[in-house]
């Protein structure tokens, strides 16, 4: 090593020389480390942020279109006489409540332990049912629809 550097008209190396050098890359690997830890936690936070921005981007999606659905089917049971066509009636009735229902179970992604979502064994669904049943009577939509909708916002 020592033939190299009296090439370029360097003085050799000793023993404290190379104590030098072995402290300089101790030091430079020292602050490469602690950059990479730097590096690390800031590309977590950001990861993160990120995470927590498109959650927020699809939650908003979804109360858009959840509200479009609520408003198509009040202008749907708004505009309901006694001369619309039964079975027309129904089949739409049921399309909205399929869109309903789609967009209840897609909100349950965003908040899946929603406590009031929990059945004792006092609020069985056949004693909801039959709740409904003596509020509204068999045939009122209406009446069903708004109801559900009471309890699923309260």
């Amino acid at each position: 090593m020592n033939w190299l550097l009296s090439l370029f008209g360097l003085p050799p190396v000793g023993p404290e020389t190379a104590l030098h050098i072995d402290l300089a890359s101790a030091l430079i690997a020292l602050f490469a480390l602690i950059f990479s830890i730097w590096t690390w936690r800031h590309q977590t936070r950001l990861r993160r942020g990120s995470l927590l921005a498109q959650r927020d981007s699809g939650l908003i999606r979804w109360i858009e279109t959840t509200i479009d659905t609520i408003v198509e089917i009040e202008f749907f049971l708004r505009r309901r006489t006694p001369t619309t066509d039964a079975a027309q009636y129904s089949i739409q009735r049921d399309d909205h409540l399929a869109k309903l229902a789609a967009a209840i179970d897609k909100g349950r992604l965003y908040f899946p332990k929603f406590t009031r979502d929990v059945i004792g064994a006092q609020n069985t669904p056949a004693t909801q049912a039959s709740q409904l049943e003596a509020k509204c009577g068999d045939g009122n939509f209406s009446c069903r629809f708004w109801t559900i909708w009471r309890k699923f916002m309260t």
